[in-house]
């Protein structure tokens, strides 16, 4: 093949979209994770290229193939992982470095996207803790290669007439694959090969038309085609962001513009230029080592820093991702794909020597365990912080409507709400049942009761849900309507900053006054109907926000050599949620309404002006906005109180 420096320019717009949307920051690139799509095009036209040029000179094999694989893929991933797993021990809480050691294993067996699939969504928040998430992808190649070569041989050996259809049928079936998935089961289509092998497919079909009609350089007009590819790469980046759905139809636009860069580019075309620019070539020549190293850097950095990363800190931590990619390029890279330097021998001596040594690593007891003999009891216990969505059954009351209470009785309490509410279900639950009562929780469809709203990031799950309460709102035998959301944060769109350094990784959500001012009328709206229908309505106030996660502070302070409680400004709370605590007020006096503040029981006890979340010694919370067990009981028991009363 002969080489063409604007791939490489290629691989550095693959790359480094994806590092700044796994830094979190510059929001024009919400949809920078696209970048992995640009590589599994890239990779699919290479590979097929080298195994279709291999084949025509008659000197293919397999063993040849999969060494080249090995040094190519290997070295550097092992090295990352290597250099990883100390700060891991040093710095994840047990249950992450549960995790982390499971990740390990799974990244050894080819197979941590199908790891990451069963844990995680790939955009949930948790993942900037993940040091090795970003491996799903290499597996997905990984997969990728030890499966096609043995298509690609058999079919051009007896079939080759017939590998191009079989390409395109199985792109086709693939991208079905995908767009039904997506919206049936995104986390499955999301991570799996069959429905990302359509990615690896176009590239494949390029490198097969080229091998066999050949292909020149767009000239002319039709040289400003790979630059229309590269404007519908960063567009889609620029469109996408974590609601869209990917992979999907909708893939076809960065897909079909790197396929455009591909198969037009490689002449005198402004595109080819701009690629072919000598620092964007070498952001390209390390762009593997660069995507191996970004995301360990930034997950071990977020891990061990307290408050939330500020662009200076976050973008000095790219910089060092850098230098280590180009350390890691130079030193192990090349030198590993040179046989002169590293013989077949050692590749296939020593390579799997390395790979057995790290799964027997994953598999020692105390680190399967998450090593918890590193901390201190009472660290221990803040990490072992419970939420309080389960039930006494073991039912997940966040995720579906829950009976909780005395089973013998008929439920007369409705609890709705969001998380904030089902975070209630088990210390209710025991509640009532000390009391023979019952309640229905419904919880999984947020803050929104018995009214439809337009806004877009209301999911499936709430508009499905809210037909649901009005129907349970019919029963006569719901006397009392208990309501407990977060509220400011679903009005104002806003994720939580407490002025002190603890800020939440959430993105924000775009709300015009318009739609706030809609909200507060919809939901003040519901709260007169429930009144109206004659019944007893408890209205529990905004749950203290912390902004840290507070058992995995906890832990952070200890390694750090503090054991210093976690509070918080009361007055921060009160500016946080003025329309909320106004909106609240404004609905005035009513017999059958009953009014709860949280933060009079975590605010201002121990001082003044700061929210605890510890009290005698037991976390309140379980992570930056949701009560404990704990904290849940010590709100439930002053509920159960002030209904009684």
């Amino acid at each position: 093949m002969n080489y063409r420096a604007d791939i490489d320019g290629l691989r550095a717009v693959a790359v480094l979209p994806v590092v700044l949307f796994h830094a979190d920051i510059f929001n024009i690139f919400q949809g920078g994770y696209l970048g992995v799509d640009v590589f599994f095009v890239i990779s699919g036209y290479l590979i097929t290229s080298i195994i279709l040029s291999d084949i025509a000179a008659a000197k293919f094999s397999f063993v040849q193939f999969y060494e080249r694989r090995i040094r190519r893929i290997l070295p550097a991933q092992v090295l990352v992982i290597i250099c990883t797993i100390p700060f891991a021990l040093l710095w994840l809480p047990p249950d992450m470095l549960q995790e982390f050691v499971r990740s390990v294993s799974r990244t050894m067996q080819l197979r941590s996207n199908l790891f990451f699939m069963q844990v995680t969504g790939y955009f949930n928040d948790s993942n900037l803790l993940k040091p090795l998430i970003h491996m799903w992808s290499l597996s997905i190649e990984e997969q990728f290669y030890l499966l096609f070569p043995l298509l690609l041989v058999f079919m051009s050996r007896f079939a080759r007439s017939w590998l191009l259809p079989v390409l395109i049928v199985g792109t086709i079936l693939s991208l079905g694959m995908a767009e039904w998935g997506i919206r049936n089961y995104p986390r499955v289509a999301f991570y799996s090969l069959p429905t990302r092998a359509w990615e690896l497919a176009i590239g494949a079909i390029l490198a097969l038309l080229a091998s066999r009609y050949g292909r020149l350089p767009a000239k002319g007009l039709l040289g400003l085609l790979p630059l229309a590819g590269i404007i519908l790469i960063f567009g889609s980046m620029v469109m996408f962001d974590s609601t869209t759905r990917h992979p999907s139809l909708l893939t076809i636009l960065p897909v079909t513009g790197t396929a455009m860069v591909i198969w037009f580019g490689g002449g005198n075309d402004p595109c080819t230029r701009l690629l072919s620019f000598k620092p964007l070539v070498g952001v390209g020549l390390i762009s593997y080592s660069l995507y191996l190293w970004h995301q360990p850097v930034l997950a071990l950095g977020r891990a061990y820093s307290i408050d939330r990363l500020d662009v200076f800190m976050t973008l000095a931590l790219i910089g060092l991702s850098v230098g280590l990619a180009v350390l890691s390029w130079k030193y192990v890279e090349v030198p590993c794909r040179t046989r002169t330097k590293v013989p077949s021998w050692m590749v296939w001596s020593f390579g799997p020597a390395v790979v057995v040594c790290l799964l027997v690593f994953t598999k020692v007891e105390i680190l399967r365990d998450g090593f918890p003999t590193r901390f201190p009891q009472t660290v221990l216990d803040a990490m072992a912080a419970k939420p309080g969505y389960y039930n006494v059954a073991g039912d997940d009351c966040s995720a579906r409507q829950c009976v909780i209470g005395d089973p013998s009785a008929a439920p007369s309490y409705l609890i709705m709400g969001d998380s904030h509410a089902s975070m209630l279900a088990r210390s209710f639950d025991v509640a009532l049942r000390a009391e023979g009562q019952a309640a229905i929780m419904s919880a999984e469809g947020g803050i929104f009761l018995t009214r439809e709203t337009r806004l877009q990031d209301v999911t499936p799950l709430e508009r499905a849900a809210i037909p649901s309460r009005a129907k349970l709102l019919e029963d006569p035998n719901i006397k009392t309507v208990i309501l407990a959301g977060r509220y400011t944060l679903k009005f104002d769109g806003r994720p939580f900053d407490n002025g002190e350094g603890g800020k939440e990784y959430r993105s924000v959500i775009s709300r015009s006054d318009a739609q706030k001012v809609e909200l507060q009328r919809l939901w003040r709206d519901d709260v007169e109907f429930l009144l109206g229908l004659g019944k007893r309505v408890v209205l529990i106030y905004p749950v203290p926000e912390v902004g840290w996660h507070v058992p995995v502070t906890t832990f952070k302070r200890f390694i750090r050599g503090s054991t210093e409680d976690i509070t918080t400004s009361y007055e921060r709370y009160m500016q946080r949620n003025h329309d909320i605590l106004e909106l609240f007020d404004g609905i005035g006096e009513h017999s059958r309404l009953l009014r709860l503040r949280p933060d009079r029981l975590l605010c201002g006890a121990t001082s003044p002006d700061r929210c605890v979340t510890r009290r005698d010694g037991v976390i309140l919370y379980v992570d930056d906005n949701h009560l404990s067990t704990a904290g849940a009981e010590l709100l439930v028991t002053h509920m159960m109180r002030e209904m009684s009363r």
